[in-house]
């Protein structure tokens, strides 16, 4: 089983382009990518881990995010752990087969999406909304 750590988590969203927001000292910071309007709460608790399922929801965000901005956060530079870098590839491949996995399970849920196509619309219009660049040719298949 992965362990995800709390800054490992925290650094990859800041290499999405996620800033805190909020620090009322107790067990979360809020973070906001300005882009995409997206806040992240991340939990910080004293031992500084996340619960598994906790952080790879947290990393469903971050990899969505990153696709939609086309930011590569498991380049060298941003000293992910193996275990971040590991499950973010393995979200990215799963993209690659189906638009389904782009968007997290919360977002599918709340906006009612159950296609590949639904997926792709919500997208396309969410980049428009959003005003974020985004390679259009990927999601006008």
């Amino acid at each position: 089983m992965a362990t995800y750590k709390y800054k490992d988590v925290e650094r990859t969203l800041l290499a999405c382009g996620f800033k805190p927001q909020k620090n009322n000292n107790g067990s979360h910071q809020i973070y906001l990518d300005e882009a995409t309007g997206f806040a992240q709460p991340l939990p910080k608790h004293s031992n500084g881990v996340i619960a598994p399922g906790t952080a790879e929801s947290i990393l469903d965000y971050a990899v969505m995010v990153a696709r939609i901005k086309n930011i590569n956060i498991c380049s060298d530079r941003y000293k992910l752990s193996k275990d971040v870098t590991d499950y973010i590839k393995k979200q990215h491949s799963k993209v690659k087969q189906s638009l389904l996995f782009l968007v997290p399970d919360a977002i599918k849920k709340q906006r009612g999406l159950k296609t590949s196509e639904e997926v792709k619309n919500f997208t396309k219009s969410f980049l428009k909304k959003t005003k974020v660049k985004k390679l259009e040719e990927e999601y006008s298949m």
